[in-house]
């Protein structure tokens, strides 16, 4: 099926047994129809992230069945060249979790949007949360920090250090800084300028140790879900 403004992810389709689209352009002559099309589909998900001052935009997708799930806040910091010699390496491209450790994660990750979804059930976030994890965890090209089993997983991308996952599992007990630290200092060894997060405006804590440790906002997303089953079955619930 082609589409100009929707692209099939095939990493969450297999995830939640479903074709799963991402609104990739906000070309509201096209995008209309092919959500007509996508409602007629018998089992289907979407999702779609716009600028959250994008009025006009949330609406569009409202009306055409989205609901908005969260807002997300990416933050940045500079990466100060002389960081690099304040921590120890640490970083690595290997898993060093012991087995079981993944699922200690899944359940630790109650604030990402498809926990907060409530149309979502647990069976099918978790699935697609245990694969999120497990290819960071083992992807050669995604280094990672670790502390006991609590770690970061980010990509170097050219001048920036992308945070893929922070997961912390001891809290209050300064690992997330630690954490943050050693990331920090394996952006500045490989020639980073700034380091950027993403996280859920909902995650308090989260958004309290990263402004903790010298991130500020650089923008917000509103992130929209839709789900059908089909023109017969209005109400959805993902497995």
């Amino acid at each position: 099926m082609n589409f100009a403004c929707l692209a099939r992810q095939a990493f969450d389709a297999e995830a939640f047994g479903l074709d799963f689209f991402r609104v990739t352009r906000l070309d509201y002559a096209r995008l209309g129809p092919e959500l007509a099309r996508l409602r007629a589909m018998p089992r289907v998900m979407a999702d779609a992230r716009i600028a959250a001052s994008d009025r006009e935009a949330d609406l569009f997708l409202q009306r055409n069945g989205f609901r908005k799930v969260c807002i997300q806040i990416r933050y940045g910091r500079d990466v100060p060249p002389d960081v690099a010699t304040d921590c120890s390496p640490g970083d690595t491209a290997e898993n060093r979790l012991p087995p079981g450790a993944v699922s200690r994660h899944v359940d630790n990750l109650v604030y990402d949007r498809f926990n907060l979804d409530a149309a979502v059930q647990k069976a099918g976030r978790d699935r697609f949360q245990t694969a999120w994890i497990a290819n960071s965890l083992a992807s050669p090209v995604i280094r990672k920090v670790y502390d006991g089993e609590s770690f970061v997983s980010f990509k170097l991308e050219g001048r920036e250090a992308v945070v893929d996952i922070v997961s912390v599992l001891v809290h209050r007990r300064g690992v997330g800084t630690r954490l943050m630290g050693r990331v920090l200092a394996a952006a500045a060894r490989a020639g980073c300028a700034r380091l950027i997060v993403t996280t859920e405006a909902e995650n308090e804590p989260a958004c309290r140790m990263y402004e903790k440790n010298g991130f500020m906002p650089e923008a917000h997303f509103s992130r929209f879900h839709y789900a059908s089953t089909g023109a017969d079955a209005p109400e959805t619930r993902f497995a």
